[in-house]
């Protein structure tokens, strides 16, 4: 795994002129219908303070692998019984059985995790989720990295 210099440096420029084409959400706001939310740069550290990076988890689940796809989140976790994926996202995409929190919808992609697991997800995102910012599009394409596939962040490497 690799840490997303690459990406700040691809996206540096993109945030710039970003910067002029979007508008924070508040949590009350609402963007307008066909307007989704999107996942702005410089917020690795607190993504992965919120799905747990370096921290006991139960079930002797870990964060493997983490990756960002624009207005999405997918988060794996190595767990005994086999690895479990959870999907961040705007609360506005929430299926009716979703986690939601505050600013974010949390549902398993994949795996079947143990109920403590995504209970301490939960709580982790509800812990510091306040220092987070979606945006939104209001004029064009703001996208965040290549879209393809996503920009990886790197729960395990040293900083």
């Amino acid at each position: 795994m690799r840490w997303l210099i690459g990406h700040l440096a691809r996206t540096a420029a993109i945030g710039a002129l970003g910067a002029c084409l979007v508008a924070p959400l508040s949590t009350a706001d609402e963007p307008p219908d066909g307007i989704d939310p999107v996942i702005p740069p410089g917020q690795e550290e607190l993504l992965l303070a919120m799905l747990g990076r370096g921290i006991s988890l139960p079930d002797r689940c870990t964060l493997s692998d983490g990756k960002i796809e624009r207005t999405i989140i997918k988060a794996t976790y190595t767990c005994p019984l086999g690895d479990v994926v959870i999907e961040l996202s705007h609360p506005r995409h929430a299926p009716e059985t979703a986690t939601e929190t505050e600013r974010f919808a949390l549902i398993v992609d994949s795996g079947s995790p143990p109920d403590s697991l995504l209970d301490a997800v939960a709580a982790n995102v509800r812990a510091r989720e306040s220092a987070f910012v979606w945006l939104r599009e209001d004029g064009g394409d703001v996208s965040a990295g290549d879209g393809e596939g996503g920009e990886r962040i790197a729960p395990d490497e040293p900083r």
